[in-house]
Parts: C-alpha cells; sequence; structure tokens
C-alpha cells in the first residue's frame, strides 16, 4: 500500500512539474523550423471527431471564411492529419471564432500524436476580442457607470500559448516527419476553427537605438477607454486623485483603468489613435503601480500588433504608491521612439510575467520537494511524537539536513537573480515572504533531529515555509496595473504637469465638502411610494442593477424600485426592530 501510493505521488508530482514546457523543450532534439508558413485548410486536415464541417452556406455573412470550417461545441473533439516534410520544432496557430454570447474564452485540450507534448496542451485559451461601449452610460444621479463591453464577432488567429501566459511568446511542438495526428478536445465555449498554420519562432528585433522624435505633434489617449481588450472583465474606475484627468468633484467620472481587473498575465487593452502626421513618437503613460512592493509589473508593448524590439517586451513599470507620468526609455535612459506613419494606429499593453517565470517554476519545485521531505519524515517519526526518543534522522533520510540548506541558497538565489530590477534596496518588498522561508530553513536545518517534532515550522502550520512560499506565490502574480492617460508625442511637445501643491488642496477641500452632499444610494434619500430594496454588494453591484431596474424592470412594469446601500447586513435587524425594514434585502447571508 505504500509503495501504491508513493508510486501515484510519483507520478502525481511528475506529471505536474517534470512535463512542463520549460523541462519538456529543454529535451528537443530537432532544429527549430525555420521555412516559409505552411496552410493548412482545416476541412481538409480533419479526420474524425463530433465537429461539424460548415461552408460559407451554412454559415452568416459575418462569419463567412475562405473555405469550409469546423465547427465544435463543448465537450465535442476532433482529429486532424498534418503531414510535414522534416522533423522540426513548429509553432501552430489556427484562426478561430467565438460565436456564441459567451464571456468566458473559449478553451480546449490538445494532443499530438496521442500524448500531450507538454503539462500546458491541458488548457489552451482563445481569447474574444471585446469593444468599448459607444456611449456613456449614467446612473438616475448623475454618476457615470461602468458600460458593459460589446463581444467582436470577429475571425482571430493565435498561436498554441500558456494559458497561464508564464510564457508571454508561443509554444513550440516537436513533429516527427511525414503524417501527424493532431487531437482537440472541447472544455469551455463554441467555437469555428478555420485553418491550422505551421510556422517558425517568432523573432523580436535586437534592440539597436532609438531615433529622436523630432517636432512637436501630441496624441493623447485615454487609459479608461481601450478600443479592444481581451477580456471582458477589464473596466474603467472613477478615483479622486487630482493627478487624474478627467477629474470631477461633485459627480463619479470613470477616469481610470481599473488595475483591480487588469491584473492577469496576458490580459491585454488596445488603443487606436489616428496619426495626422508622420514620424518618430515617444511612448509616454500615466499610470500608477503600487501592488508589487519595491518590483515592477512587466509589459509588452505592441504598436500595430508587433513587438518593435526587444526593449518594448517585457518592459518593467516600477513600484509606486500614487500615479507618476513616464516615457519608456532604455537601459540608458534614452527615450524610446516609434514610426508611425499617417493613418490609424494601434498601441497594446500586455501584462507579462515572462521575466519572474523561473522564480515560479522553481519555487513549486522547492515547495512540491519539501511536501515529499515532510511526509518522509513523518514515515519515520509517525504522528505520535515520543519526546523522550531520540531520532537521527540523518541515517534515516540521509543529508536531509543539507537538502534544507540547499533550498535555501536556492531561494536566496532567485532573490539575486530579479535584484536586477531594483537594485536601491536591500529586501525587496514583493520577496519578504522568501526572506522568512529562507531564515525558517536555515533554522531548521541546524537540528535536522528536531524536525520530528518541528514538522509544522516545515510544511503544516500556517506560519511554515510552503505557506511562506505560497504567499510569495500569490504576491508575483498580482499585477494591478493602473492607466490613466497614454501619450504619442514629439521632441517639442511639452507633457502635462502635475497639479501644483495649492491647486490641489483647493480641490481636494472642494471634494470632501461635496462628499457631505451626496445621498446617491442612501437609504434616507428614498421615496417610500417605490419599492425599497437593501443591497449588500458593492456600489458597483448598486450602480449596474439599479440602471439594469430603470431602464428593464421600472419601463415595462410601471414600478419604480429604489436601491440602497447596506454595508453591514446586521443594519437589517436594528431596522426590522425599528419598522424600518425595506420591502426586499439582498446578499444577506442565510442566517440573517
Amino acid at each position: 500500500s505504500t509503495s501504491t501510493q508513493t508510486s501515484t505521488s510519483d507520478v502525481y508530482t511528475s506529471e505536474l512539474l517534470a512535463e512542463k514546457y520549460t523541462y519538456v523543450s529543454a529535451e528537443y532534439t530537432a532544429d527549430p523550423y525555420k521555412g516559409e508558413q505552411i496552410e493548412i485548410p482545416i476541412h481538409e486536415a480533419y479526420e474524425t471527431g463530433t465537429g461539424t464541417i460548415m461552408d460559407s452556406t451554412d454559415m452568416e455573412a459575418s462569419y463567412e471564411y475562405k473555405n469550409p470550417v469546423i465547427q465544435m461545441e463543448i465537450n465535442q473533439t476532433g482529429s486532424f492529419t498534418l503531414n510535414v516534410e522534416k522533423e522540426a520544432i513548429y509553432y501552430i496557430s489556427f484562426d478561430y471564432l467565438s460565436y456564441d454570447n459567451s464571456i468566458l474564452p473559449v478553451e480546449m485540450t490538445m494532443k499530438v500524436n496521442g500524448e500531450y507534448p507538454f503539462y500546458e496542451a491541458r488548457r489552451l485559451t482563445f481569447e474574444s476580442q471585446w469593444l468599448s461601449a459607444k456611449e456613456k452610460l449614467y446612473d438616475r444621479y448623475g454618476n457615470q457607470i461602468v458600460a458593459v463591453p460589446d463581444k467582436q464577432m470577429e475571425w482571430n488567429n493565435k498561436y498554441i500559448m500558456d494559458a497561464s501566459y508564464r510564457y508571454s511568446m508561443p509554444l513550440g511542438i516537436q513533429l516527427q516527419a511525414g503524417k501527424n495526428t493532431i487531437e482537440i478536445s472541447m472544455s469551455e465555449g463554441n467555437v469555428l476553427l478555420g485553418n491550422m498554420y505551421l510556422n517558425k519562432e517568432v523573432e523580436i528585433s535586437e534592440y539597436t537605438e532609438s531615433k529622436k522624435a523630432e517636432g512637436d505633434a501630441i496624441y493623447t489617449l485615454q487609459g479608461e477607454y481601450p478600443t479592444y481588450r481581451n477580456d471582458s472583465s477589464i473596466r474603467a474606475l472613477c478615483e479622486y486623485d487630482v493627478d487624474i484627468k478627467p477629474y470631477n468633484i461633485k459627480n463619479k467620472e470613470l477616469n481610470t483603468l481599473d488595475g483591480q481587473s487588469f491584473k492577469e498575465a496576458g490580459q491585454t487593452v488596445t488603443y487606436e489613435q489616428n496619426i495626422e502626421k508622420a514620424g518618430y513618437y515617444y511612448i509616454g503613460l500615466n499610470y500608477k503601480q503600487s501592488d508589487k512592493s519595491d518590483f515592477p509589473v512587466f509589459v509588452d508593448v505592441k504598436v500595430d500588433g508587433t513587438i518593435a524590439n526587444t526593449e518594448f517586451k517585457d518592459y518593467p513599470l516600477s513600484y509606486g504608491k500614487s500615479y507618476r507620468t513616464a516615457t519608456l526609455q532604455d537601459d540608458n535612459s534614452n527615450y524610446l521612439s516609434v514610426y508611425l506613419d499617417e493613418g490609424v494606429h494601434t498601441i497594446s499593453f500586455t501584462i507579462s510575467i515572462d521575466p519572474i517565470r523561473h522564480v515560479i517554476e522553481s519555487v513549486e519545485a522547492i515547495m512540491s520537494e519539501i511536501n515529499n521531505l515532510s511526509l518522509e519524515i513523518t514515515k519515520v517519526a509517525g504522528t505520535n511524537k515520543d519526546k523522550y526518543r531520540d531520532l537521527n534522522m540523518e541515517s534515516y533520510i540521509p543529508g536531509v539536513g543539507q537538502k534544507l540548506y540547499d533550498y535555501k541558497d536556492e531561494l536566496e538565489a532567485l532573490v539575486d537573480s530579479v535584484r536586477v530590477y531594483n537594485e536601491e534596496v536591500d529586501q525587496i518588498g514583493t520577496f519578504s515572504s522568501i526572506y522568512v522561508a529562507s531564515s525558517q530553513l536555515r533554522s531548521l536545518a541546524k537540528e535536522p533531529n528536531e524536525l520530528p517534532y518541528r514538522i509544522a515550522e516545515l510544511s503544516t502550520s500556517v506560519s511554515s515555509v510552503t505557506r511562506f512560499l505560497a504567499n510569495l506565490l500569490d504576491a508575483l502574480n498580482k499585477n494591478q496595473l493602473y492607466i490613466d492617460r497614454i501619450y504619442l508625442y514629439q521632441e517639442e511637445a511639452k507633457l502635462p504637469k502635475s497639479t501644483g501643491f495649492f491647486k490641489s488642496i483647493q480641490m481636494n477641500v472642494s471634494r470632501f465638502l461635496t462628499s457631505f452632499t451626496d445621498q446617491a444610494y442612501s437609504v434616507d434619500n428614498t421615496d417610500n411610494s417605490h419599492l425599497q430594496v437593501w443591497v449588500n454588494r458593492s456600489r458597483q453591484y448598486l450602480e449596474i442593477m439599479q440602471k439594469m431596474i430603470d431602464e428593464g424592470f421600472t419601463k415595462e412594469t410601471g414600478i419604480q424600485v429604489d436601491l440602497s446601500l447596506m454595508p453591514d447586513q446586521n443594519k437589517l435587524v436594528l431596522a426590522n426592530a425599528s419598522g424600518d425594514a425595506p420591502d426586499i434585502a439582498t446578499g444577506i447571508n442565510y442566517a440573517i
């Protein structure tokens, strides 16, 4: 039984860790493909499965494609055959269209020649593009509220990529010469699959220098209104900060991209701008990144869908507690420029964790090894520790003390590997958990015979090494980025300066005084002849609910409804006792 459990554990660990793309790709024996793109018509490659071949006569005009496509719905499968002339590492991409109204991205799994090529192939995502609403929405109190974006029903193309976006570039797959079979299984959403493509590796030009952006043109893009986004949850936010534009003292106005919605690796916001004067332009940002203490958030900056050079790949946006205006620059503090012709251009920002991927994967591996070591210690000492019994742990688990020292050294080396991103501090705040875990490992390693009595410090308690490392992973995956404005400007143009000290005080005082008169969604600002509903949710919920009720329910029934914010559900008990209870209360714990 013990042997079976150990074997199962080893297989599980191997599947999660050893089969990751990082390790699998290191074992590839073939050379990367260097030829031209190979296009494979999807209907010709389709062999068997539960998907449906559809031609243009079966589809709406907006879904038309150059040849028949494969319609695949959730839980359906499809097998595709492709022949390649030579064994090589190929980068596969698909044309696809998510044609339903789901807000979730399409998800699928992919096997190559009967096996998953790497662990990441168990979950592949294909996102839709979402358009910002054409008109601003306001509630009954004159406050701007978040408008629901519109799903763009059009064909997209995407490479096979890691769904967690630890790799921000496409993943290569080694295909054998001759016949290869690709099996796809849908796990989320419905999709039309267009042609497959076999590509060479996506290459980014090496940075050499930046040209001076001569001229005086400047274009300002509002960060809260991206033209496209690849996640419907990315939204705008209202912040009462004098350095954010627009700033409204009285009414709520959405004025920045909400970092709590723009935080996941792979999320992308794209902005369109018509350039009237061709030339080189600098890229400036008024942004706030206050999530990763003493450490940057990284973004891939694309212009017209392409990363111009290596300096725009994984660009670090430094930590700061307030908004700052900064221009993208290289390591020598020279401004980075891009050439833009006359006409419409796009600029995109994609959150990346590629530079810290090695840290995340190494910490996960260390956590797995520590958990395995804890099981070994428990097997030796049992669950009932006898304090009068002395155990020589080195005789049962040779080198156990050195293992803990090795984990400590590896963790400290990981911190050293990222210190280049902030050399001004002795200890990086985001990595505080790793410092504690390292110190704890050192203490445990000094007395390995005490490990059975200190097992909680290693892996089981809330203050254990593994808990601190788990906290580190949470911190590293946080990438909240608030974007107020984006500037495309030239040398002689002047970026707006921050609000002066006295002007800032004046505006903040005015806002403070105005807040006393703001009775939106207050219990006291209601009409007793209307239906009274108290909601134990955030204000954002209320704003959307009130808008839907006013435009739908009230218009259809004639019944007026007043929603009120209830920050504490216990208030409902007191209101009931005093006879002031609402007609309806939502978001309430079942016990209340």
